[in-house]
């Protein structure tokens, strides 16, 4: 067969892959902040695929690149304006994710993948009131869920209603297939669901499901997908019984849309929007890496 391969520097490429990371409305310096953030990512990623011949697939798997036709006037502008600028951690390109809406609290990268980086920890939006803070209470945490804080992170010029706050009903009969069609051992009927363990930001870690027939755990960032499509792990679960007691849908009451875990894209025009520069977005969200320019 044929392997088609796209040669482009960087800069050309984040031509192509900022706007399409981030709408290219939003403000100049968001767009600046996503223009560091997606060269980082490409530069720590490069040559991942090299055994196949190329460095980076045009994918979500690497980084959306959709070609020239997404290319705009403003996010060439933000790519232009950075250009060569990456976040380094002790003088080397850092894990530079991102995610569409943090919900107005990110999450460590430990409690999601499990693996520790410094400046990939919990970090709270500017505006959230004093009481919102790492590891709530779970009083504290079902209230803040059930409400739409003032924050960075839900800006309504740059966050979608349903990205910020959140409610999905699940019937339990949804449940019990998407388990199958994973492989999960054989439970029966779903009796209950509940979590175990939480993030510092409130995001669940593991959830049991216990059936009539025996149990499964459901563990770290696969929890969203497998559990009916929920936006993020930053939830609260009610069931809401049938006639014949056992539960007929899950209430899953929730916020953000994503992992999470590094700079909120929507915190980042929310923040751009009162004035915050790239540089103040990118020491918010990744705090303690330094810009360098490496060319």
């Amino acid at each position: 067969g044929l392997t088609v391969v796209n040669r482009l520097n960087i800069e050309e490429y984040l031509y192509s892959v900022v706007p399409a990371e981030m709408p290219c409305t939003w403000p100049p310096a968001a767009l600046e902040a996503q223009a560091v953030a997606a060269r980082t990512y490409t530069i720590t990623n490069l040559g991942r695929y090299e055994s196949r011949g190329f460095d980076l697939l045009s994918s979500v798997l690497s980084a959306y690149y959709p070609g020239i036709r997404s290319e705009d006037a403003s996010t060439r502008a933000a790519v232009d304006a950075t250009r060569g600028l990456i976040l380094t951690y002790n003088d080397r390109p850092v894990t530079a994710v991102y995610s569409a809406n943090s919900a107005g609290f990110t999450e460590s990268s430990r409690e999601v993948w499990n693996f520790d980086h410094s400046y990939l920890r919990p970090v709270p939006d500017k505006e959230l009131p004093p009481e919102i803070s790492a590891y709530m209470t779970p009083e504290v945490l079902a209230r803040w869920l059930k409400e739409r804080p003032l924050t960075n992170s839900s800006n309504p010029a740059y966050s979608a209603r349903a990205a910020y706050r959140w409610q999905l009903w699940v019937p339990r009969r949804e449940l019990e297939e998407r388990l199958a069609r994973a492989g999960a051992k054989e439970i029966g009927e779903i009796i209950s669901l509940t979590t175990a363990g939480r993030g510092p930001s409130g995001r669940v870690k593991e959830v049991r499901i216990r059936g009539t027939a025996g149990e499964h755990r459901i563990i770290g960032d696969v929890i969203r997908s497998r559990l009916g499509g929920l936006r993020s792990n930053l939830f609260v679960v009610e069931p809401k019984l049938g006639p014949d007691g056992l539960p007929e849908f899950f209430i899953f009451t929730g916020g953000g849309w994503g992992h999470g875990v590094g700079m909120c894209q929507s915190g980042a025009a929310g923040m751009a929007a009162a004035g915050y520069s790239c540089r103040e977005i990118l020491d918010h969200y990744y705090p303690g890496t330094d810009l360098t320019k490496r060319y």
